[in-house]
């Protein structure tokens, strides 16, 4: 364990594992970046992340947010990277290790991209993709809590709505990167994931789809009223003919995420012609 004094005068608290063994990972070092309200002389003396890196020869450095554990002052987003980077140029200096992965957990994610561009790994442990996202969440919760627990929880989401911390509007795809995501997470849930904000910065929707979609709900309607229409079995072939005619589609190429739409047809119909059919539609995506 060791303190470092920040440019504004406060000391902030790491502490750095060293590797099980030597290895060809031994040069290097892993910044864990920890969740929210962590101390890392309690948390990580038992750590499995901390275990597993050392024990691939690694070594492990973590501190403390400002405000947390040994480290003095008030935690911001902005000092909380900037802290981090304080403690990897003082590790990287004395013991002559260079940044190999830094992996932050929930809101540690959001240091993660920010501490060097020059970091070969990045690892985002149960992430959410900005704090607005995650906090949303908790103003539906509110609405059907006790009135105490609102209060508390509407004074909790004011706070973090000062501090955006987007992480998905700067993730960086040219980089080499591991999420994680867990399902039974109980404060980032799906919809405010990492994995969810990716989502919906590139994968955007299609124009297309609403138009396809229109012209698939038409053609079953214009199916059903062909079919209302049929007052006898000899009015049959003219009337599928006729929406034949309507309904001749062939496979439509769609823009946008690696999407192919094909209008797939030809469901008979029994009659006394073998040539009668109706061409009903359906959607296939790929």
């Amino acid at each position: 364990m060791f303190s470092i004094s920040t440019p504004d005068r406060h000391s902030i608290t790491a502490i750095l594992f060293f590797p099980a063994a030597k290895t060809r990972h031994s040069s290097h070092v892993v910044l864990l970046v920890s969740p929210n309200a962590c101390v890392a002389e309690c948390y990580y003396d038992c750590d499995v992340s901390v275990r597993f890196y050392t024990r691939l020869g690694y070594h492990v450095l973590v501190y403390d947010y400002r405000g947390s554990g040994g480290s003095s002052g008030d935690v911001t987003p902005e000092n909380t990277v900037s802290d981090a980077r304080l403690a990897v140029e003082f590790v990287e200096k004395k013991y002559r290790v260079s940044l190999e992965i830094v992996h932050g957990t929930s809101i540690g994610g959001f240091v993660v991209p920010r501490v060097s561009r020059e970091t070969p790994f990045l690892i985002f442990d149960r992430t959410f993709c900005d704090m607005n996202s995650l906090v949303s969440k908790f103003v539906r919760i509110s609405g059907i809590c006790c009135s105490i627990l609102a209060s508390a929880i509407a004074v909790l989401v004011r706070l973090c709505r000062r501090w955006p911390m987007e992480i998905a509007p700067i993730f960086d795809t040219k980089r080499n990167s591991l999420i994680l995501f867990d399902p039974e997470d109980e404060i980032v849930n799906f919809s405010a994931s990492l994995i969810a904000g990716l989502t919906r910065r590139f994968c955007k929707p299609d124009s297309d789809v609403n138009h396809i979609e229109s012209l698939f709900l038409a053609g079953i309607e214009k199916g059903r009223q062909i079919l209302g229409r049929i007052a006898s079995i000899n009015d049959i072939e003219k009337e599928m003919r006729n929406y034949e005619c309507m309904s001749e589609w062939q496979v439509i190429g769609m823009e946008g995420v690696s999407q192919l739409t094909k209008v797939l047809c030809s469901i008979r119909i029994r009659s006394s012609s073998p040539s009668c059919s109706i061409r009903l539609i359906s959607l296939e995506f790929h």
